[in-house]
């Protein structure tokens, strides 16, 4: 019985037509097989990939094999002799080449440095120099007011010989920004 179901198992083989078709040897009957639909997608883009590669020459498989074949020396799987000086070189090169590498690093770090803390200095020092230009032009318009009310060279061309300090401490105020941290009026 067992070897009556091998041999039915193995003609269903043999009569099969396609993957959802066998037929049967004694009656020629045609049962489809239900397929999931990952078995159509697949079954589908098979024929949409032999439709697109129809017109196209493939390279055979004695090429495929000329192509794909190594020379014995450039082998790394046989670990002959060759091959382990072969490798030594190999990781020789890599470590010199890393060492470089890591060289080049160092130098560009200080280099980096080198540059940024000048630029850093060019910042202070002009922005040094903009804060003492201002604070000096400042001091220069607060004396030139005090000198025109003094001498009487103000729209109301009158004689100031007294300063009104209250007057004077709001100038300041709007002319150096920072005294108005310590202001207590």
């Amino acid at each position: 019985m067992a070897k009556q179901k091998k041999e039915t198992n193995l003609l269903k083989l043999a009569n099969k037509k396609s993957n959802d078709e066998i037929i049967e040897p004694k009656n020629n009957i045609v049962i489809k097989k239900q397929t999931t639909p990952e078995e159509d997608r697949d079954i589908k883009a098979k024929q949409t990939v032999e439709k697109l590669l129809e017109d196209i020459p493939l390279i055979s498989k004695e090429k495929k094999e000329e192509l794909i074949e190594i020379a014995p020396e450039d082998k790394v799987i046989n670990t002959g002799a060759t091959n382990k000086v072969w490798l030594k070189e190999q990781i020789d090169l890599l470590s010199s080449e890393n060492e470089n590498l890591r060289i080049e690093l160092e130098t560009a770090k200080n280099n980096y440095t080198k540059i940024f803390e000048e630029l850093q200095r060019k910042r202070e020092n002009n922005s040094d120099e903009l804060i003492n230009e201002t604070i000096k032009q400042n001091i220069f318009a607060l004396f030139n007011e005090l000198q025109c009310n003094f001498l009487g060279q103000n729209p109301e061309k009158r004689v100031w010989p007294y300063a009104n300090i209250k007057i004077l401490l709001d100038k300041m105020i709007t002319y150096f920004p920072f005294t108005a941290n310590i202001k207590r009026f």
